[in-house]
């Protein structure tokens, strides 16, 4: 029997004075499903600008070839040119150095996934049969980087046998964490004006779905402010599927997200 996917989808301004944030999903005569999902960075004007210049650029990039049968090539030409519209579009605000956006972009071709990010917007897979959500993408921000950087450090010093040189990176690492404290997680990596971006600066998974297992991609707007097994509860409840993006947006405003927020949801059924 073919299995068929089905989603859900929505975005909020929550408590900011615009949202930066910007999403697409769609279906190809393939019936690929590509699903984008842009936070514009905060501080930087007109970021919302530069979140919807990169999902436009998607879209339109989706639709140009009947199947997309290079996940990686497709991705990196479009980011490519994302960057050379966002320089383009920012050279007509005076006002505006730069404008950023984070990006996380999912490929779903029947059960298989594969996905590519940068920035700090994320992917979960959640597993029906086991009733567990994993995360699957990398966070690219200024923890992460320093936790990455010393665990290549360590295990080369455990693999030397260097016990002294061990512990004394683990100390330089939580001195480090200590001095940044107040900003661990600032992004390490956006699309932005003037970026230099290459297949390298992109963080990619790949993955296989069984009946029932859903795909999720948000901004940070909902996973710092609703717990991943809560939303899932959530969407289980909900016996209209398209309104659950909607239902779990509003939890994460009640339980005080002071962000914009972006939720998608797609299930194999």
């Amino acid at each position: 029997m073919e299995r068929k996917l089905i989603h859900s989808a929505y975005t909020a301004q929550g408590l900011r004075e615009r949202n930066e944030d910007s999403f697409w999903v769609g279906q190809n005569d393939s019936k690929q499903m590509l699903i984008v999902v842009c936070d514009g960075v905060g501080g930087d004007v007109d970021s919302h600008i530069a979140s919807e210049i990169v999902a436009g650029t998607f879209r339109l990039s989706f639709f140009k070839s009947p199947v997309i049968e290079n996940f990686k090539k497709f991705y990196n030409e479009a980011i490519q040119l994302s960057c050379k519209y966002i320089d383009n579009v920012s050279t007509k605000f005076k006002h505006n150095e730069k404008m950023g956006t984070t990006i996380n972009v999912v490929l779903i071709d029947g059960n298989k996934v594969q996905c590519a990010n940068i920035g700090d917007t994320r992917t979960y897979r959640f597993l029906a049969d086991d009733n567990l959500i994993q995360q699957i993408s990398y966070d690219q921000n200024l923890q992460n980087f320093i936790r990455t950087k010393f665990s290549v450090l360590k295990d080369a010093a455990k693999k030397e046998g260097n016990v002294a040189k061990e512990n004394e990176l683990k100390q330089e690492e939580e001195a480090l964490m200590k001095e940044h404290e107040d900003h661990l997680l600032a992004l390490t990596c956006c699309l932005e004006t003037k970026c230099a971006i290459t297949p390298d600066n992109s963080s990619y998974n790949s993955f296989i779905l069984q009946k029932d297992d859903q795909v999720i991609v948000c901004t940070d707007g909902v996973y710092n402010w609703i717990k991943p097994l809560e939303i899932i509860e959530l969407i289980k409840t909900k016996k209209d599927y398209e309104s659950c993006a909607g239902e779990v947006i509003f939890k994460a405003i009640q339980n005080q997200s002071n962000d914009n927020l972006t939720f998608v949801v797609a299930k194999y059924e």
